[in-house]
């Protein structure tokens, strides 16, 4: 039986009831932690039920595998009957030149996953910084709709030095391609748009299939993107519904323009717009530290559901090798206090700031998974699947048989990791029964996979949409970030937006730190009180003589640990403060300064806490 309209309104707050139940065309503001994903699955699954939307015309895109997999699933278990079609662009886009192309009996181009394979072919030999600039700038002015015919006439609108350089590049790639019948992601979309546009039957039975689009993170949507969902929709915008939140946009890499978002009302003059404003995600303190860092366009003005919580933690240190140093420390307390790693993160800006955090987390055996390269995805019986799927090109319905089979033969050790496998693989097939192995690769990478403690180290990019009990952020430097001077403003308030992305990825504790030769945070900071925050702002020598707090921390949570209590009640943080500055020089001394109740009724603590303390003059 169906699941009742009202059942999916149920333990929704006003906002987002509102968001479910909204005419289309709509446009969602959904700040961080604000639970857009959970929004999106009722809206589609209630506009279903209610049938004001059939499930066979409605689409729903994300931009990651991982986050289409999650829609999907939800989706699978909100609706009795047939789930609507769930992917990414690139996987929706892919399916329609696919089905296109038959129609119309023409040949599939072959999918190339980078054009920069082609360019050693090509006798274009660029060094590798400048093919990296030329193949970036490229890949943006594509985005945006462009080609060498077009920058021929606009050379302009390309920000190189030499735009008659970038100009041949494009040429030259895009004649191999067409000589060869190759076509990568960015040519999947473009002709994509084509055929979907085409006026005749081809172009008619393809537009039939989306009636109705729900288009998550919408500020990432580039022109290029936006000109396939119009062309698909038959320019007949009044069954799009889009979530987003323009703080949030961080991949004008990729022509990703927030603009577009903000300019919708006016695009759909009938368009409803619903905000989603409450923060469930974060503490109070942590959506008011996160907040001020960028512009409210849309006027989202975010406010917490959870009140209380702690400011930030900034840390300074000597060294790279110093502040690696203290995230371990920072991680192995936590765990400490009963944290599971797996609830706790570390991201930089770029990969190469991980390596050090990374180093040091092997120092001190502290599990961890890098870049997202889950404990599944390196498990040895999944690498050996996967290689085997990569060296035959198998599509996902003959790996999920070679998973099924290897099951029945493998070892109880081998056996969870495969089963896990085969879920995420048969959800795949699923949502997209033509995908192969490069898309279950795809997914194996983004995927948080539940029941496996290791702390996440990745960077800032990839950690949203994701959400973790402690974040700590490395390298936020005065000197360090952003990590270039003299850029432009829209560079700049892309570096400020993906500041935000990272501090929101916290639901309870967030640490900030730095190294020389930075002397303080970021300047993106500058409204946060570093002088107010002593003794939390601080500079750390060494992981192997901690500080007195962190005794004095280490010694309540043990305490708390014997008698079952949390550790604030064995020391308030006023007290563990008040002992680290003064350094008591008595039994007596001690005794006088705390506060904690427990404490000043127990001879037996006091003499234990003077003695924690005597170790440490």
């Amino acid at each position: 039986m169906m699941t009742a309209p009202e059942q999916l309104l149920e333990g929704l707050s006003a906002e987002q009831r509102a968001a479910v139940t909204a005419p289309a065309p709509l446009l969602i503001v959904a700040g961080a932690g604000s639970g857009k994903t959970r929004v999106i699955t009722h809206r589609i699954a209630y506009q279903i039920t209610t049938q004001a939307n059939r499930s066979t015309q409605t689409v729903a895109i994300s931009f990651t595998r991982a986050a289409a997999w999650e829609v999907s699933r939800r989706l699978y278990g909100l609706l009795d009957g047939p789930a609507p079609a769930c992917g990414t662009f690139h996987s929706l886009a892919l399916g329609l030149v696919r089905e296109g192309y038959a129609m119309l009996n023409r040949p599939l181009p072959h999918l190339i996953s980078d054009a920069n394979v082609l360019l050693s072919d090509l006798g274009l030999h660029l060094t590798e910084a400048r093919r990296r600039s030329v193949m970036g700038e490229i890949e943006r002015l594509r985005s945006l709709g462009h080609d060498a015919e077009s920058l021929k006439a606009s050379p302009e609108l390309i920000a190189l030095p030499n735009p008659t350089e970038l100009i041949t590049v494009l040429a030259t790639l895009e004649r191999a391609k067409a000589r060869q019948r190759l076509m990568d992601l960015t040519d999947v979309v473009r002709l994509a748009a084509d055929v979907v546009g085409r006026s005749d039957g081809v172009g008619e039975a393809l537009r039939l299939q989306a009636r109705w689009v729900y288009i998550d993170e919408f500020q990432d949507v580039n022109p290029l993107q936006l000109r396939f969902i119009e062309r698909w929709m038959g320019e007949d915008l009044s069954g799009l519904t889009v979530v987003g939140d323009p703080n949030q946009s961080i991949y004008g890499w990729n022509g990703s323009d927030p603009a577009l978002m903000t300019r919708l009302p006016s695009r759909i003059p009938t368009l409803t717009r619903v905000t989603l404003s409450t923060n469930y995600r974060s503490t109070a303190a942590l959506v008011a530290a996160a907040g001020p860092i960028t512009t409210d366009d849309l006027g989202v003005n975010a406010r917490a559901h959870r009140q209380g919580g702690q400011a930030p933690d900034l840390v300074g240190a000597d060294s790279v090798t110093a502040e690696a140093q203290q995230v371990a420390r920072k991680v192995v307390e936590l765990h400490h206090r009963g944290i599971p790693y797996s609830s706790m993160a570390i991201l930089a800006r770029t990969i190469r700031q991980l390596s050090p955090v990374e180093d040091a987390f092997r120092r001190f055996d502290i599990p961890h998974s890098v870049l997202g390269l889950t404990p599944l995805a390196s498990a040895p019986e999944v690498i050996e699947l996967m290689r085997r799927a990569r060296m035959e090109r198998l599509q996902i319905t003959e790996i999920c048989d070679i998973v099924e089979e290897t099951l029945i033969s493998s070892t109880p050790q081998r056996t969870t990791n495969l089963r896990i496998l085969l879920e995420v693989a048969n959800e795949l097939r699923r949502q997209d029964p033509r995908s192969d192995h490069f898309a279950l690769e795809e997914l194996l990478r983004g995927l948080q996979v539940k029941g496996v403690d290791a702390v996440s180290i990745t960077t800032f990019h990839r950690a949203k949409g994701l959400q973790w009990h402690h974040v700590h952020l490395v390298g936020i430097g005065d000197k360090s970030y952003p990590s270039r001077h003299g850029l432009s403003a829209e560079a700049l308030a892309e570096e400020q937006r993906l500041l935000y992305v990272a501090m929101t990825r916290a639901t309870d504790s967030l640490a900030i730190s730095w190294s020389r030769p930075s002397r303080g945070p970021s300047s993106m900071l500058a409204h946060l009180d570093i002088k107010g925050a002593e003794p939390r702002a601080r500079i750390l020598h060494s992981l192997d003589n901690p500080s007195v707090a962190t005794r004095l921390d280490r010694w309540r949570v043990t305490v708390g640990k014997e008698r079952q209590l949390a550790s604030y009640l064995v020391l308030s943080d006023s007290d563990l403060r008040k002992l680290s500055r003064s350094h008591p020089s008595d039994r007596e001394s001690v005794a006088a300064a705390v506060t904690t109740p427990l404490l000043r009724e127990s001879t037996e603590l006091i003499d234990r806490l003077w003695g924690e303390l005597s170790r440490v003059r």
